[in-house]
């Protein structure tokens, strides 16, 4: 009987030389930093395809326990740390996805004497579909039991072509507003996700939708600016929901901003939150420099 094919690995290297992400991980977290990281590669090594969906909470639990963590919070500050200093991958970790791509770079000599490629980067659709072929499955399909639930190597017999690639430009379409939207919380996304699917915009609809949601991300920079009030934003699911974009920007007359000044305020609303990371990030960097002189 022929052995089955896995994508896994019972050893990776272990480096003796470590680069930042090590020096910021124990300086921030000490020996639990340290433990962690390594216990996060075994995982990921004896994981089919080498990735981890923490949106199990079963997962995430049997994580924390290997790793001798007790509370969540270190766990998800860890792995924001780690997203952070792009020891993991920061898009995905976005979606709870925990992806190494230069740990799996380092297994490449294993899976050549395999005589086959090492794993794909998964590409994340919703909670219940992650993959990493070329094309997405919208079903819910996901590496781990594609070749089981379709021996032939089809993806599924429902649903046609045409609506896989809707649904995949809609999903495109829904990253746009998810990056640009105020303080969008990852517990939300699915919810938002779902809420967007359902509007089932016609052509030119979602830059009207864009447009107006930079003008009220203006419009709020503006009254913070000058002291005034301004209603926070909704959930990033209500405000789907119930169309916000179409709500009314009350404003003086002498604060109407033409469409250039909304890009150049919105830009710098998007670029102050970004220097304001870089800053913090750059501040740990040289702090873990110095404890280690």
């Amino acid at each position: 009987m022929t052995r089955p094919l896995t994508n896994t690995v019972q050893y990776f290297p272990h480096t003796t030389d470590h680069g930042d992400t090590m020096y910021i991980l124990e300086n921030r977290f000490g020996n639990t930093g340290y433990a962690f990281w390594y216990k996060l590669l075994e995982k990921l090594g004896k994981t089919e395809n080498h990735y981890l969906d923490l949106n199990n909470p079963l997962t995430l639990e049997g994580l924390q326990a290997l790793a001798r963590i007790k509370d969540e919070e270190t766990t998800i500050g860890i792995l924001d740390l780690l997203a952070k200093l792009l020891a993991i991958n920061p898009e995905l970790w976005k979606n709870r996805i925990v992806w190494s791509e230069n740990f799996v770079k380092g297994l490449e000599p294993v899976y050549k004497n395999r005589g086959r490629e090492i794993p794909k980067k998964p590409i994340y659709i919703n909670r219940n579909s992650i993959t990493t072929s070329k094309v997405p499955d919208i079903q819910g399909i996901t590496t781990s039991n594609l070749l089981a639930d379709n021996p032939q190597g089809s993806i599924g017999s429902k649903g046609s072509i045409g609506k896989r690639i809707k649904d995949t430009a809609s999903l495109s379409l829904f990253e746009q507003l998810w990056q640009t939207y105020p303080k969008a919380k990852r517990r939300e996304k699915e919810a938002a996700l779902n809420n967007f699917k359902l509007l089932k915009l016609e052509n030119g609809q979602f830059e009207k939708v864009m447009d107006a949601l930079k003008q009220q991300i203006a419009n709020k920079d503006e009254c913070d600016r000058n002291g005034k009030f301004c209603p926070e934003f909704k959930d990033i699911k209500r405000w789907i929901k119930s169309k916000c974009w179409l709500d009314e920007i009350e404003s003086d007359s002498d604060n109407v901003l033409d469409d250039e000044a909304k890009k150049k305020r919105v830009a710098e609303y998007i670029a102050k939150r970004n220097a304001e990371d870089e800053a913090k990030f750059q501040k740990e960097l040289a702090e873990s420099h110095g404890n280690t002189k």
